[in-house]
């Protein structure tokens, strides 16, 4: 990720056609309209139930401002690229375009997402970014 936004509850999406089914349309934020994305279908192939625990976590990728759709944020904190792995051929054959790399923080796996690849430049078009 390029750059850390902020973490938030759950905002409203309004869908928009012509994108991957793990964007969930747009949403407002700040007076701007960004895109959604659910990372519980990006990455497990199933929608998250709704819960009062999920937040938006905005991102700047290259330029454009992405809202992640997560199921409970535990904390932010920053990481250095040294503690970082590469990626199992397993997960790398599946998400190698959307995720690039993976560690550990106080025993849980974490990943880390290529935001910039989530859309094509022709999707941004779509959204008239």
């Amino acid at each position: 990720m390029q750059g850390l936004g902020e973490v938030m509850r759950a905002q409203p999406v309004k869908p928009v056609s012509g994108l991957p089914p793990f964007v969930e349309g747009l949403s407002v934020i700040r007076g701007r309209a960004i895109p959604v994305v659910h990372l519980s279908l990006l990455l497990c192939g199933a929608f998250s139930p709704l819960t009062d625990q999920q937040r938006l976590v905005t991102v700047d990728c290259d330029g454009h401002r992405v809202a992640l759709r997560v199921d409970e944020v535990a904390g932010l904190q920053p990481l250095e690229m040294a503690s970082w792995h590469k990626l199992p051929n397993l997960v790398e054959q599946v998400h190698a375009s959307y995720l690039s790399a993976l560690g550990s923080l106080g025993g849980e796996l974490v990943l880390f997402l290529r935001c910039a690849r989530l859309l094509s430049p022709e999707e941004w078009e779509v959204l008239g970014s």
